[in-house]
């Protein structure tokens, strides 16, 4: 991803500039404490500051990029989708395996 089109709450980790992958950074921080309970701070600096028992606030997850299947992956499917006499899968069931191996790749 190219640094100016990332969002302003993410950061790299990797050396010199490059990124080995981007992470979201935390948008603001919780302190708790017993005097003071739970208090929200828009710096980790200002958080340690009322306690060390500190937590991250994250925003939305990024969105994943979707996964589509390959031509060899679709063939496969519909290879396995015969049955022993050769006879090709009725539409549906075709559709089916399609839609879960497309689930099972982008899912998890």
């Amino acid at each position: 991803m190219n640094k100016d089109m990332m969002p302003a709450h993410w950061t790299e980790d990797g050396p010199y500039g490059t990124p080995v992958s981007l992470k979201p950074a935390p948008i603001a921080w919780i302190s708790r404490s017993p005097t003071n309970g739970d208090i929200l701070h828009w710096s980790k600096k200002k958080a340690l500051e009322y306690s060390s028992d500190i937590y991250p606030l994250y925003g939305a997850p990024p969105k994943r990029e979707w996964v589509g299947l390959t031509n060899e992956e679709i063939g496969l499917e519909w290879h396995y989708l015969h049955d022993d006499e050769g006879k090709s899968p009725d539409e549906w069931v075709f559709a089916r395996a399609i839609e879960t191996k497309l689930k099972g790749k982008n899912h998890g």
